[in-house]
């Protein structure tokens, strides 16, 4: 009896133990998910080989099935990193590169779905890691504690990053740093040439912000009868796309969000004339404020929109590269830069972005390294699907090469 006693004993602490030791250590990444092109499709057999090969990949941005597995197969370009990243970690602390020593879960979440909310409420409760959060998110969450100080990560590459992209990485007055860059949401106009040469307007003739209106009506005149925009601008209340154009308007005819003193001055004379000059864009006609089936346009809708001809300029970011690419025609849509507001040198542009934190939640030690280890790795790879790399050495390339 006394040998049955000590037999069970030991079976209870073997399988209580087990699981620790069978699961090995995990990372749970959280990543907002882009787009989809809606021309584009996939096969039965690519679904099933993304699934083969990211078995540990989900996605929950509030909509249907069907929609939720082509925005995951349209974000797939990260997941490849990652697993490079794994593989390369475990070979350099000398495990095995098998999902029992270190698995790395990924979910995908919507920028439209309340993020900042749902990483308040649940990230630390679920056990994330790694969260991709907005560049102005940092503060908040720091405050909050849901995120970690993560200097001794940022701090000896912070003469890499430009300065734009850094002060999203921490709070205001302090030094610490709590987030990492990763991309930079620059946003640029991008004109349809063949539409410009139609209604006999110059790229060249648009310098500022206050230009836009003047040509609109040129373009009115001279495309009257055809079924064309002159611009496009998101107006749909749930995409951060919106707040971001008209920023540009805003801080263009000298407006500000938060005033130097931490005062709101969103509702300044100068922020309410930036603001009253993005919604005239729709008022004078050279935007609509909804798309054909009566919704709110979402930047998506406008990218799309514009790839097909249906609007003559755009502001957008640099993600609309690969679809200009393999568009029909690409050569007929033209990056004319950047256009500023009366109260902005020329060349000065409203800049947004992702950055990368840390969850101020517990962790073994060879997850805490392999976490911080990837926030470097990722911030050093950047997110070309979804901005421009923060870092200072690749805008010299780009300048170099375009």
């Amino acid at each position: 009896m006394r040998i049955e006693s000590i037999f069970a004993g030991l079976c209870v602490l073997l399988l209580a133990s087990y699981p620790l030791h069978a699961r090995g250590a995990e990372i749970t990444v959280w990543l907002m998910a882009g787009e989809y092109l809606s021309e584009r499709t996939y096969s039965a057999e690519e679904f099933r080989d993304f699934e083969t090969r990211y078995p540990h990949t989900g996605i929950d941005i509030g909509a249907g099935e069907e929609r939720s597995r082509l925005v995951l197969m349209e974000n797939s370009g990260i997941l490849g990193d990652i697993e490079e990243f794994r593989r390369d970690f475990l070979r350099r602390k000398g495990l095995n590169t098998g999902y029992d020593e270190l698995t790395i879960r990924v979910l995908f979440i919507g920028w439209h779905n309340y993020p900042l909310q749902r990483i308040i409420d649940e990230a630390v409760v679920e056990g994330v890691d790694v969260v991709q959060i907005g560049s102005t998110w940092t503060a908040a969450l720091a405050k909050r504690g849901v995120i970690a100080d993560i200097s001794d990560v940022v701090r000896p590459l912070e003469a890499e990053f430009i300065p734009a992209a850094l002060q999203g990485s921490r709070i205001l007055g302090e030094n610490g740093y709590y987030a990492i860059p990763w991309s930079l949401d620059i946003r640029t106009w991008f004109y349809n040439s063949e539409l410009f040469d139609e209604a006999g307007i110059s790229a060249d003739s648009l310098k500022n912000l206050e230009d836009l209106e003047v040509a609109c009506e040129k373009f009115r005149q001279n495309t009257r009868g055809r079924d064309v925009w002159f611009a496009g601008i998101p107006t749909s209340g749930d995409d951060y796309s919106t707040l971001h154009n008209a920023m540009t308007w805003i801080w263009g005819w000298g407006g500000r969000v938060i005033k130097n003193d931490g005062v709101p001055g969103i509702a300044d004379r100068d922020a309410m004339e930036g603001m009253s000059r993005y919604v005239g864009l729709a008022v004078k006609g050279c935007t609509p404020l909804k798309g054909a089936d009566g919704k709110p346009i979402r930047l998506v809708d406008i990218e799309t929109g514009f790839l097909r001809g249906e609007y003559a300029m755009v502001f957008i970011g640099p993600w609309v590269l690969g679809a200009i690419a393999s568009a029909e025609r690409p050569e007929r849509f033209v990056n004319a830069g950047s256009l500023s507001g009366p109260a902005v040198s020329s060349g000065n542009i409203f800049t947004g972005g992702s950055q990368l934190a840390l969850i101020d939640s517990p962790r073994s030690p060879l997850e805490e390294e392999a976490a911080r280890e990837f926030l470097k790795f990722l911030s050093a790879r950047g997110n070309p699907g979804a901005g421009l790399s923060p870092k200072e050495r690749n805008f010299v390339e780009l300048l170099r090469d375009p």
